[in-house]
């Protein structure tokens, strides 16, 4: 420390500061402009004069009495300090009422928002310690016992702050990763895709609501299915069980508007394992669009026939009703089954939903070719990459190499659709995928 040369204590001892300086330097306090702890720094005066100061040049104080009178009237000096007590008092009364009430409006809102809002301590304490000079003149070591904390768990709980934003900010960067890969995917399935460390599904949820990655609506229009009377085929659904690929495929034509018209979106699911095993984009419904996607599936399972033991599934739409589609099932011993109500192909109008509605709607597409070649990319990314639920978080593809290794009995039977026979009712299950 370095200390005062005696040249300069008696410079101090013979200071002698103007009653017009006194009277201006406590018009600053009074109006708190500055304190006294300044007040003392700047001028090198005792904080026993800037009180004496106070005391007769305060405007709260009778300027009628002089000092002489106060020196003279011990009374009338104990009955100015027994008011300036009780105005002290009326001021902690009041500073009482206000922490009393800032205390219960904590509670109160913690409560309603459902998190606890006394988390933020510590930020508070932060601010208090980094502004300690300049704002206020509270000693740190009494904020620490009004919170009732040591500084050592302070810095211990702000390091774990730290160290919970930095993994904040990891979360939301690969949140982002993910939805350029996968535009609509929302951050339940992000989370069971991702499964990161250190945080819980409602928290990651929360978390990506508050970054802004709630998914935009989008609304669902257009017509693409044109039914032809006929009773040539029924839905084979009913009451049927599947424990293995190739025992399903179900197909659907959606549409997708880009550049001002209709493009139509044909896909052959296989409904057990969920992987789009055909498709075909044009800018027509032309019969022979579907006749592509079937023969895709076709050269992709390399089965050249299937002995009855695959259904081929969809709705009364006449592309599905064409001589070409339905010789060329009958050709591979596909059993040919269609749907009576709208409900009864919700597992492939779900596929179409997710393909045009959390991906391709969802992408800067520039032109035609860009359309059909996102098209392609979209359901490699879908087949390769999406993980489902009902596939134990497992892709489409992944899901079909782990079935080689489960027996047929072993594995879980599902239902596609069932009806209750009694009111001959869809069954309230029959718009999901029952695993029983």
């Amino acid at each position: 420390m370095k200390h005062p040369t005696k040249e300069k204590l008696e410079i101090r001892q013979r200071r002698i500061f103007s009653e017009a300086f006194k009277k201006s330097k406590v018009k600053d306090l009074v109006e708190k402009r500055i304190t006294v702890k300044e007040l003392r720094r700047l001028y090198e005066v005792s904080s026993t004069s800037i009180y004496n100061w106070l005391y007769q040049y305060s405007p709260h104080h009778d300027q009628k009495t002089t000092l002489v009178v106060q020196m003279e009237s011990e009374a009338e000096k104990n009955k100015y300090l027994l008011q300036q007590v009780a105005d002290l008092e009326r001021v902690i009364g009041r500073k009482q009422m206000e922490i009393d009430f800032l205390t219960k409006l904590l509670d109160i809102g913690s409560e309603e928002l459902g998190f606890d809002l006394k988390k933020f301590q510590h930020p508070t304490i932060e601010w208090f310690r980094h502004r300690r000079k300049q704002a206020h003149g509270y000693a740190m070591k009494e904020i620490y016992l009004m919170c009732d904390l040591s500084k050592q768990s302070h810095h211990q709980a702000l390091q774990r702050i730290i160290t919970q934003k930095q993994k904040q900010v990891l979360y939301v960067r690969q949140m982002e990763q993910t939805r350029e890969i996968h535009p609509g995917m929302g951050l339940r399935t992000m989370y069971d895709l991702l499964e990161p460390e250190g945080i819980g599904r409602d928290a990651f949820i929360a978390l990506g609501l508050q970054e802004g990655f709630r998914l935009r609506a989008i609304e669902k229009q257009t017509r693409t299915t044109f039914s032809v009377k006929s009773s040539r085929y029924s839905n084979l659904l009913v009451g049927k069980k599947f424990t293995d690929v190739n025992q399903l495929w179900s197909s659907d034509i959606t549409y997708v508007f880009c550049f001002d018209k209709f493009y139509y979106l044909v896909m052959i699911m296989d409904v057990y394992s969920r992987r789009i095993i055909g498709y075909r984009l044009a800018e027509n419904m032309r019969a022979e669009n579907n006749f592509a996607a079937l023969k895709m599936a076709l050269t992709l399972r390399g089965i050249d026939h299937y002995g009855q033991q695959l259904i081929h599934h969809s709705d009364k739409g006449s592309q599905y009703a064409s001589d070409l589609y339905t010789q060329t099932l009958d050709a591979y011993g596909i059993q040919i089954s269609m749907c009576n109500e709208v409900y009864e192909n919700t597992h492939i109008e779900r596929v179409n939903d997710t393909i045009k509605n959390q991906y391709l709607y969802r992408m800067n597409i520039t032109n035609q070719n860009a359309l059909y070649k996102k098209v392609a990319e979209v359901i490699s990314t879908y087949n390769n990459l999406r993980p489902h639920q009902s596939l134990n978080g497992l892709t489409p593809v992944a899901y079909e190499q782990l079935l080689l290794d489960i027996p047929i009995q072993k594995r879980h039977p599902m239902e596609i659709f069932t009806i209750q026979k009694a009111q001959d009712l869809p069954n309230p299950d029959q718009l999901k995928i029952i695993f029983h």
